[in-house]
């Protein structure tokens, strides 16, 4: 709670869903609404506009006068932030199911959208229907974890009862001895200095390995647990929601969670988180199980998996040498690595590192075979030119990296959903997995390293999109670690977010990049063309432009070569004179090549003239 919205805001407004939450968020906002001495406002929810039969006002809170309002059902959480915004409080109330129906949100459907909109510092109560709020002089359990969010919880606790006492409970491991105990005791003293003037605080240290446990059992022995919620880690919430309110949901005594306004751009992003789920549909638990049990199975690198892998390579590599569209759509088709490239994604959003390691030896396998039998294919065919199939898998751009990303969110979606499931085979033609290898194996065979790395370059930017799109959506859909907030699923989860995520934004920055040049390289040779036209007309060399080819060096330089159809000879010197010109305006570092095509003129008269070099 910060100083200028306790100058600005004033009064207690509770928000109350349904019966379950009466007792609990009443109880706790005429407490706070009593110490603090401010106003008591009360939100109902009503479906048919009139007062429920259970909103009866206990005669124990006489003490000051309660204004109860209702809501229409129908006016949704748009009405509470409205009001919200209207009275300005100190403290909002809001009830927090420990088992909601959907997982994915923290409050409720209805509640959720504004829940980052209210300008103030939000309670969030987790309790039994019987509790009616803290007693005077409460004592108040905050875990501790050395970061923004338990210092934040402790300051709440303290400013929401000058009595009440607040006790910061740390877990740490089992020390190695004694002075390694002595140790982290004295660490977390230095945490906690600046609470420890005040005669409220306490601080108390537990040795364990089951953290989550150790504070369930210490919390059988204080009135109520307090966390914190602060603007920090935005993105992960965003993703996987809040993380302590799930530990939150394991604790059977009353739990509140502390949430700071999370301003404009917290705000913005939760926005759209919540509308994101809310058109996208919920899956059960047995769902999500049978799900996961179907995505591991496919990513296993079992026999078939090489089988098919080797056998959808040799495809591609043939359709990529024969230019055949139709074969190379067909290697797509029968291509299984696009599972093992999902599983990542699977594996990641649970924290399953096993998993993880799995996909990831079934998709590096894979690549090596697909890469081997380009390469073998490559080689029957040394002499050749690069076919157009191969030249365009070999230069990627910004654009393929939104293909995949789109086709990654398709992939991930049809799986859990097996009423779309027949749009796969779609989605496997859309991304391009087997042709980019194929299609490096060839230029490795070639000795045309520009495509090998152009097309290894396409199939990176695949892997990652499909990665990061699987997992966004995979989370959406109520995917998650088990486990508390602390475990290691969890780590690998936050780990797996963050390395996807940089090589995400790398691979943009790359391919927007090479974009760009490839733009600017476009435009700059066709002014190159149109100065070479006009220098063959200021020359009168009776010539037109068939073709125009730039090859870019190693080192930078450039080769023009140019086809051009001409009914009269021209000879070495003509070419001089003509690169001479050409060369003094130009904006490339140049070498030219011309290829003559004699001209044969025929009129309307039968009469023929042929005129060639």
């Amino acid at each position: 709670m910060t100083a200028d919205n306790t100058a600005a805001n004033s009064g207690i407004l509770v928000v109350i869903e349904n019966e379950s939450q009466f007792r609990p968020l009443l109880g706790c906002g005429y407490r706070l609404a009593t110490v603090r001495e401010e106003a008591l406002t009360v939100l109902v929810f009503s479906s048919s506009g009139q007062e429920p039969g259970w909103l009866k006002i206990p005669v124990a809170y006489t003490q000051m006068p309660i204004n109860v309002e209702l809501i229409d059902e129908s006016a949704g959480a748009s009405e509470v932030a409205r009001r919200a915004k209207q009275i300005l409080p100190t403290f909002v109330f809001l009830g927090l199911s420990r088992a909601g129906a959907d997982e994915r949100q923290v409050v409720s459907a209805r509640v959720d959208p504004i829940l980052h909109e209210i300008p103030c510092v939000v309670l969030l109560i987790s309790a039994d229907t019987d509790w009616e709020g803290p007693t005077a002089a409460a004592d108040i359990l905050v875990p501790f974890g050395d970061d923004l969010n338990s210092r934040y919880a402790i300051d709440i606790a303290l400013g929401l009862d000058p009595k009440a006492k607040v006790t910061a409970v740390q877990v740490i491991p089992p020390p190695a001895d004694e002075a390694d105990r002595r140790e982290q005791e004295a660490s977390f003293a230095a945490l906690t200095e600046c609470w420890r003037s005040n005669p409220r605080f306490a601080e108390k240290t537990l040795v364990g390995t089951d953290e989550a446990q150790m504070l369930l059992t210490e919390a059988e022995h204080h009135d109520f647990v307090l966390v914190g919620e602060i603007r920090n880690r935005v993105f992960l919430r965003a993703i996987f929601g809040d993380p302590r309110t799930r530990l939150i949901r394991l604790n059977p005594n009353p739990t509140i969670v502390a949430h700071e306004y999370q301003g404009v751009v917290g705000s913005s992003i939760f926005r759209l988180w919540s509308l994101w789920l809310r058109l996208l549909p919920t899956l059960s638990m047995e769902e999500r199980i049978d799900v996961y049990r179907d995505v591991r199975r496919a990513a296993r690198p079992t026999v078939d998996y090489f089988i098919m892998m080797t056998l959808c390579s040799s495809m591609a590599s043939l359709g990529l040498i024969l230019d055949s569209v139709a074969v190379v759509i067909g290697a797509m088709l029968v291509a299984p690595l696009m599972s093992a490239i999902i599983g990542q994604g699977m594996a990641a959003v649970q924290g399953d590192i096993k998993f993880l390691f799995l996909s990831m030896a079934a998709t590096g396998r894979g690549v090596m075979v697909a890469i081997g039998m380009g390469v073998l294919m490559g080689l029957t065919v040394i002499d050749s030119d690069p076919t157009p199939l191969m030249l365009s898998r070999a230069n990627p751009s910004f654009l393929d990296l939104v293909v995949g990303f789109v086709s990654g969110c398709a992939a991930a979606y049809a799986i859990c959903r097996k009423n779309v499931s027949t749009a796969l085979p779609g989605v496997a033609i859309a991304v391009a997995m087997v042709s980019p290898l194929a299609t490096a194996g060839i230029g490795i065979a070639l000795l045309n390293w520009e495509i090998a790395a152009g097309a290894l370059l396409l199939f990176l930017a695949n892997i990652i999109a499909i990665i990061v799109a699987s997992l966004i959506v995979f989370a959406s859909l109520g995917f998650k670690p088990s486990g508390v907030p602390e475990g290691r699923r969890v780590q690998v989860v936050r780990r797996s977010l963050t390395v996807s995520s940089i090589l995400f934004l790398l691979m943009a920055a790359t391919l927007t990049s090479l974009s760009v040049e490839h733009i600017r390289q476009v435009k700059l040779e066709g002014h190159e063309r149109f100065e070479f036209a006009r220098r063959l007309d200021e020359l009168k060399l009776p010539a037109s432009i068939e073709s125009w080819q730039v090859v870019r060096e190693a080192s930078g330089a450039h080769i023009l070569k140019i086809a051009v159809t001409a009914r009269t000879t021209i000879d070495r010197d003509k070419v001089q004179r003509l690169y001479d010109t050409v060369s003094g305006h130009t904006k490339l570092p140049v070498s030219l090549v011309v290829n003559v095509i004699p001209a044969i003129e025929i009129d309307g008269r039968n009469a023929v003239s042929a005129k060639a070099p």
